[in-house]
């Protein structure tokens, strides 16, 4: 590593322009925190901290504010994980099973390693609790959570043959941890992790309604603009519950830099990713994203609250690390952190390779929805929101369940994702300049996703015979489908919580997509009551008899796939 000059005041004024949109004093506002190789750490404060107190991000001791860190516990637990096969009280090599035996039988065996590097095919229960027709409201324990994983049946793929996140395996983890070291995850990574390191700020907290002192509130801002503070109260484990300080978090830079708790093959053993069978290349390795940034090694992880956002990255050849933290839903705290990173880069003299292999040209062509006729399975590709990434280097983003990725031209008509989920896309053009084919491997096989037909309607007859209950064993649910005018609605549980009713949109013949958030005004109207997750897209596929009637469905959402409904009336 070559030791380079570090101004980081020359980059002050380019800094505040990336931080601007929240900048304000009415406004949820971030905080970053630089640390380059040797030269004395840097924190920048920007807008509102708490909107109703009059704190900012700029106040004295705001890097000192313990904050929600979300999905970056997933970081920790991996590193627990490490420190308990280091003891030799687990393998990860070892089948989950062998540690939690009353777990059902997923059809193939589900390592800890696969568990911990999102490749096991687990199907997430969150999202089955959602599917299920309730709100992610009622897991409100470690139970609730450990019960729902052990009514779903069978896995989204075949273990090993795709990266695609997912919070199940942190759950579960969770678990072991507490049995085979006979203490509570609070207690493990206290005494193993934060103390030795010095940490002394942070902690857990399995609630996110939890009061903590000092801890600024987190933001919702809705369509109109509103601004409504709110936590929902779903049940955190190992997936989600670190709370830390952007101070402490520097401590953990270190560790990620020196091995400070002595950890045997430390680096190797938590970055190397797991050779994927379908030979795809994967970015994530044990409870990090390793998948390069503009050509340069990357340990990262982002978490999510919903209403407090964190980011942070570190880049271990150039002994750089960045940290974003902000207290507002619409906070792009991953885009941000790696916009600070280009800037030290620049301003550093070090050499920037090409942010692209290869552009991707006239990418509207290939925006809109794709199904397949066999799985049912849609996928959305539309242009870059900006959130992670940026849009004019990456043009082209696609979602799968409430997964979005951005897609890389890995050569002529090749395009891959990379980090937390892993397919890649061969785009199969069409001589007559329509939309084309998509030949997709979510998993172990390639299938034909087809665009969406043009001007694609149902007629009375097709819409009415759809219509009636459908019936779930493994949710123990009723759902139904109605038709309000031209429009089919699928109606999930009560009905109560607006965002389970899905309008459902023809993409193929029997094939639909629906969304969450299927109604523009939904999410305005349910203000009131506000949802963990703003989007998750599904694929519908209807189910028929050998005389033609319709049987049954299969839904399927990216993190939770293959759920069959079998209709009743």
């Amino acid at each position: 590593m070559n030791k380079t000059s570090f101004d980081f005041q020359a980059l002050e004024h380019k800094v505040n322009a990336l931080f601007e949109p929240c900048n304000h004093p009415h406004e949820p506002g971030a905080y970053a925190m630089v640390k380059h190789q040797d030269h004395p750490p840097v924190g920048m404060g920007f807008g509102g901290m708490d909107l109703s107190a009059g704190t900012f991000w700029t106040d004295p001791g705001a890097a000192d504010r313990p904050f929600r860190f979300g999905s970056i516990a997933k970081h920790i637990t991996a590193v627990c994980a490490l420190i308990l096969e280091d003891r030799g009280l687990i393998n990860l090599e070892d089948d989950v099973h062998d540690y939690l035996p009353d777990l059902p039988n997923f059809g193939a065996a589900v390592t800890l390693r696969q568990m911990l590097s999102c490749t096991a095919g687990l199907k997430y229960e969150e999202t089955a609790l959602r599917l299920a027709g309730s709100s992610q409201e009622a897991l409100l324990s470690k139970q609730a959570r450990l019960n729902l994983i052990r009514r779903s049946t069978g896995l989204n793929f075949e273990p090993g043959s795709q990266v695609f996140y997912c919070c199940t395996g942190f759950v579960l983890m969770t678990e072991i941890i507490e049995r085979v070291s006979g203490q509570s995850y609070n207690q493990f990574t206290k005494e193993n992790i934060f103390a030795p390191l010095g940490m002394h700020a942070s902690g857990n907290s399995h609630h996110f309604s939890e009061t903590i002192v000092g801890m600024p509130p987190g933001y919702m801002k809705w369509p109109d603009g509103s601004l409504h503070a709110y936590n929902h109260n779903i049940w955190q484990g190992g997936d989600g519950c670190l709370v830390s300080t952007a101070n402490d978090f520097l401590l953990w830079n270190e560790m990620l830099r020196s091995n400070a708790l002595d950890i045997n093959d430390f680096h190797q053993r938590l970055l190397t990713p797991a050779p994927l069978s379908t030979g795809v290349e994967a970015g994530y390795a044990l409870g990090a994203i390793v998948a390069p940034y503009r050509g340069r090694p990357v340990i990262a992880h982002a978490g999510n609250t919903t209403t407090q956002v964190a980011h942070f990255v570190r880049f271990p050849k150039e002994d750089l690390f960045v940290l974003v933290i902000g207290n507002g839903s619409h906070i792009q705290s991953e885009r941000l952190s790696y916009k600070i990173a280009d800037l030290v880069f620049d301003q550093s003299g070090l050499e920037s390779p090409p942010i692209i292999k290869k552009p991707i040209e006239n990418p509207e062509y290939l925006f809109g929805l794709y199904g397949d006729e066999d799985s049912g399975y849609v996928i959305s590709l539309g242009p870059n929101d900006g959130s992670r990434t940026d849009k004019f280097a990456y043009p082209v983003m696609a979602t799968f369940g409430f997964m979005k990725n951005v897609l890389e031209q890995e050569a002529d008509g090749l395009l891959a994702t990379r980090g937390r989920s892993s397919f890649t896309i061969r785009v199969i053009g069409n001589e007559d300049g329509a939309k084309p084919n998509l030949d997709v491997q979510v998993d172990k096989k390639i299938r034909r996703f087809k665009p969406q037909l043009s001007n694609f309607k149902l007629n009375d007859l097709e819409m009415d015979a759809l219509c009636g209950s459908y019936y779930n064993k493994d949710f123990n649910v009723i759902h139904r489908i109605y038709r309000e005018d031209n429009t089919l609605v699928f109606q999930l549980g009560s009905g109560l919580m607006l965002q389970q009713r899905l309008v459902m949109e023809p993409v193929l013949p029997d094939v639909f997509y629906a969304n969450f958030w299927a109604r523009p005004e939904a999410k305005a109207e349910s203000a009131s009551i506000p949802s963990y997750d703003e989007s998750y897209n599904c694929g519908v596929k209807v189910l028929r008899g050998e005389d033609g009637a319709v049987s049954g469905l299969l839904v399927s959402s990216g993190a939770h796939r293959k759920n069959q409904f079998e209709k009743i009336a």
